[in-house]
């Protein structure tokens, strides 16, 4: 009989099962029951030993011989030496031909075991970085070189023998798959707020996302500085502090940034210091005419949704010593447009107009004056407590 190990590996490391097999040439087909030395050992009657490095002390000469029908084989295998090994369980390397997939290609993964053979490779794929997961994609591939097409955090390891010894799992690698065709096609990230009034106290909600491709880092800023912080896995910002927000993606290493989003501005409750506080009117015509209209229009900066527009008209006090402003009639509760229409007005007239949203609503200051002339004529002047006088000259 001869002795043989099963995979003649140049290197053995702890953990691994080393199998021994005897064989008896010219021996086919019969039943035999062989016997293993040395004896101290819980040897098997079977014609393989298996030996796990991890708990056993297994350095030393093994022979076999074999037995049939209660007859031995009168000559012993030859010896097989093993030698204790140190070797700790090794890892795999993974490298890649390269870290962006290009658009409709792929790139190529190679994993390796250095200083040993035998290894078949389990390549692992973790979606995104965010995803914990990991899920092997090809197992027990015999070739060390793998092509891939699709993006994501790869690792890989060898595995070798029965039952199977697995390596240290290799560092990861983070392949992005590109979508553009060129720097001018760059997507841009969405910003959306779910609401742009902070209550008293409160705070409100904005989402940025980049809706092509996946792995990306949301990049913030207000009043475009760049927040010191990065909202990594879910592009949820919770804000208190009114301000111009806007948003970016970025991914890979250097950093590939996406457009930056449109601006969302954000108030406090009753506080409009980041948008302009006091509106600008315009008259148009500001000189009458016979029959004409004339149109109010009411500019706020920044121009962001949600705001309802209040007109306003110079009219006697009843002590007919000044003026004082009410609203138009049919405007109570305000025009979504921010432009009015007067029809035939026969004399001169100052209008203001202010702005407000919220529930309740929270209004701006209100505009400078602006005034329709026909034939009057007159002075705009303030008294010692800050009224507004119409003084009729």
């Amino acid at each position: 009989p001869s002795v043989t190990l099963q995979h003649n590996w140049p290197q053995i490391y702890r953990g691994e099962t080393v199998t021994l097999r005897c064989e008896i040439q010219g021996g086919e087909g019969s039943q035999w029951t062989y016997e293993w030395r040395p004896t101290n050992r819980n040897s098997p009657s079977s014609n393989e030993f298996k030996i796990n490095t991890d708990t056993e002390s297994y350095s030393g000469e093994y022979q076999c011989s074999g037995r049939r029908n209660n007859q031995a084989v009168k000559n012993n295998s030859n010896t097989m030496s093993l030698s204790q090994s140190a070797a700790n369980k090794p890892a795999a390397t993974l490298t890649a031909s390269n870290t962006i997939i290009p658009a409709g290609g792929s790139v190529t993964l190679t994993c390796s075991v250095g200083g040993s053979a035998g290894w078949k490779f389990d390549l692992l794929r973790q979606e995104t970085v965010y995803l914990y997961t990991t899920q092997p994609i090809r197992t027990s591939e015999p070739d060390a070189v793998l092509s891939i097409s699709y993006g994501g955090v790869y690792s890989c390891r060898g595995g070798r023998g029965d039952p199977v010894f697995y390596t240290e799992t290799s560092d990861k690698v983070t392949i992005w798959k590109s979508v553009f065709a060129s720097a001018s096609n760059n997507p841009r990230a969405t910003l959306t707020a779910r609401d742009t009034i902070i209550p008293v106290g409160g705070s409100v909600t904005l989402l940025c996302s980049v809706d092509v491709g996946e792995g990306w880092k949301i990049y913030w800023y207000r009043n475009s500085y760049h927040l010191p912080w990065n909202i990594i896995n879910d592009g949820i910002l919770w804000v208190s502090d009114e301000g111009v927000y806007s948003c970016r993606g970025g991914r890979g290493d250097p950093v590939f940034y996406t457009e930056y989003s449109t601006n969302v501005t954000i108030h406090k409750t009753g506080e409009f210091s980041f948008c302009s506080c006091k509106p600008v009117l315009s008259v148009s015509p500001s000189w009458l005419s016979p029959g004409a209209s004339v149109t109010l229009s009411c500019e706020v900066k920044p121009q962001d949704a949600g705001w309802r527009f209040f007109w306003y008209k110079a009219v006697p006090h009843p002590s007919s010593r000044y003026y004082i402003y009410e609203l138009l009639a049919n405007t109570t509760n305000g025009t979504e447009q921010n432009s009015y229409i007067i029809n035939g007005p026969t004399h001169t007239a100052g209008y203001k107009c202010r702005a407000g949203r919220g529930e309740p609503l929270n209004y701006t200051d209100y505009s400078e004056p602006k005034f329709v002339w026909s034939a009057d004529f007159l002075i705009l002047s303030r008294d010692n407590k800050q009224r507004l006088l119409w003084i009729l000259v």
